[in-house]
């Protein structure tokens, strides 16, 4: 009978710690450059507090518009593998958890499909999950770079987790 938990997590733990760096530096370039590049109006979790937004706003070109993906989809993708790590699967499991629920989230965004989900969550109007899910559809737009970014974020965290797995 093979075990499921590594027993040599002191070893790997160094490894683990710089991957955990690295997805806390990947979320905050990707936080930094939604922040500085995007109109808090336009943002559903930003829209409250949209006041507050420097007139300051920098562009970064073709980057501003995906690299928030890749940079989330990689720091999302790490920390699941991390957090699943000892398991067998940890690393195919956490990259395509992350890989389903960010393509899922937009491709909700597409006008055909945030069209049909308005029309099946009406009798749930006036939740607070179908109304932030409603908003996040309706303020979102659809992007197949977006989907690509993820798709390259993902398998990023993988490689990475991979190449930790191999040195130790």
């Amino acid at each position: 009978m093979k075990r499921i938990f590594s027993t040599d997590l002191p070893d790997k733990l160094p490894g683990r710690l710089v991957l955990f760096a690295s997805s806390i530096l990947a979320f905050l370039a990707g936080t930094t450059v939604y922040l500085l590049g995007r109109d808090w109006a336009t943002t559903q979790f930003l829209s409250p507090v949209s006041a507050w937004q420097p007139e300051l706003q920098v562009s970064f070109g073709f980057l501003g518009a995906n690299l928030p993906s890749l940079c989330h989809a990689y720091t999302f993708t790490l920390l699941i593998i991390l957090a699943l790590w000892p398991a067998r699967h940890a690393r195919v499991t956490g990259a395509l958890s992350w890989l389903f629920a960010a393509s899922a989230l937009e491709c909700l965004q597409a006008e055909a499909i945030s069209d049909a989900v308005v029309i099946g969550t009406g009798w749930f109007v006036g939740s607070p999950f179908a109304d932030g899910l409603l908003a996040y559809m309706t303020n979102g737009h659809f992007d197949v770079a977006d989907l690509a970014a993820t798709a390259v974020g993902v398998s990023g965290a993988f490689v990475a987790t991979s190449i930790l797995e191999e040195k130790t």
